[in-house]
């Protein structure tokens, strides 16, 4: 959490680490050659729930002050 003080460039390189790792790199490349086209709905898809969660749920969290959304529902008992 870095006691929610850390630099954005830091979380952002920190979480492009962990997302574009070998295994994503070669794994994607031999998906798209054995799916071809089919591959490119699901970048496009990726993308876009990307900045839906960047621009609508994570800032949502960060106001309710959570770190994950398996706390949304300790936080409203339901």
């Amino acid at each position: 959490m870095g006691d929610r003080s850390l630099n954005v460039v830091a979380v952002a390189m920190s979480l492009i680490a962990s997302v574009l790792n070998g295994i994503f790199v070669i794994g994607m490349t031999a998906e798209t050659h054995y799916h071809g086209v089919e591959m490119t709905y699901i970048v496009t898809a990726a993308v876009v729930i990307t900045v839906l969660s960047a621009y609508v749920f994570i800032p949502q969290y960060h106001r309710m002050k959570l770190t994950s959304a398996y706390e949304v529902c300790r936080s409203t008992a339901c």
